[in-house]
């Protein structure tokens, strides 16, 4: 009964918002794009605190639209790390990874997302993550940066969009392709029509003043020039292994590492010692 619930109410969600599209396209487009933006998960738990309450400096970046949370350990490390996390986490989902970095000697900086951990804001986007990353690189002047998952698209983005003077290697770890592919896949869920895809397309170019093909890993992979680490697991159920494969075919310096048995999470002390022996 469980199965066929979860199965249902996304798509009685999506009716509804097929309906509205007919009535109100604009109205339609906006409840679609905000329920697309709104995490179900990563504020702190108990568990989340716990660990970010060993970060030895806590400071808060603020942009217009709001504010959100930077924890750093090993402050006084000869290098720099900034850690982007992706959907539904936070910082506290680089606690395992943390003491391979620190034990060479580097500061680790990790951020919360818009909608996520400590962040003021209750959604998420790119361009807002974006540029929160940028004040970070600001503050910290990181030699190193890492994005997983959502967060390796988003630092795609930046690497492309934005300027950066002391960023020497970046490492995406299981980025998904495309902003597109994401909304047409949530689109499958819900059910929704092609009434209803076009008012969110609409409705998403109009608020962020990009059209929603603009962001693509794979376009933004064509514009970075660092020393890249791709890193995917054969086994990740939420991102194609494709896409990395995809991007490391682009990129001018890359190299590929290709796991099996770790998901999308990658969690796990090969993956670090893979990232601690790029940087170092």
């Amino acid at each position: 009964m469980k199965s066929i619930l979860n199965k249902s109410i996304p798509l009685i969600i999506g009716s509804g918002l097929n309906a509205l599209s007919i009535f109100s396209p604009m109205s339609a487009g906006k409840k679609s794009v905000e329920l697309f933006c709104t995490p179900r998960e990563g504020r702190i738990t108990p568990a989340y605190k716990q660990y970010l309450d060993t970060a030895e400096s806590t400071k808060t970046l603020q942009i217009e639209v709001g504010k959100t949370s930077v924890y750093t350990w090993n402050t006084s490390g000869s290098k720099t790390i900034l850690l982007i996390h992706g959907w539904e986490s936070n910082a506290a989902r680089w606690n395992e990874l943390t003491p391979y970095l620190v034990e060479k000697n580097i500061r680790v900086v990790a951020i919360d997302a818009p909608g996520h951990g400590l962040a003021s804001q209750k959604l998420f986007n790119m361009v807002d993550y974006a540029n929160f990353i940028d004040c970070a690189v600001s503050e910290f002047n990181p030699n190193y940066i890492v994005g997983h998952s959502l967060g390796g698209a988003t630092l795609a983005f930046y690497l492309a969009n934005y300027e950066y003077e002391n960023i020497e290697k970046a490492i995406l770890m299981a980025a998904p392709s495309d902003l597109t592919k994401m909304m047409g896949n949530f689109g499958e869920v819900l059910g929704l029509s092609t009434r209803s895809m076009t008012n969110i397309y609409s409705y998403f170019s109009s608020t962020f003043d990009y059209d929603i093909s603009f962001f693509s890993t794979r376009k933004f992979c064509k514009q970075i020039n660092l020393p890249t680490l791709i890193l995917h697991d054969e086994e990740d159920e939420t991102v194609a292994i494709e896409d990395s494969i995809s991007y490391h075919k682009i990129l001018n310096d890359s190299e590929l590492i290709l796991t099996k048995g770790y998901g999308h999470s990658l969690q796990s002390e090969k993956t670090f010692k893979d990232i601690v022996s790029f940087l170092c």
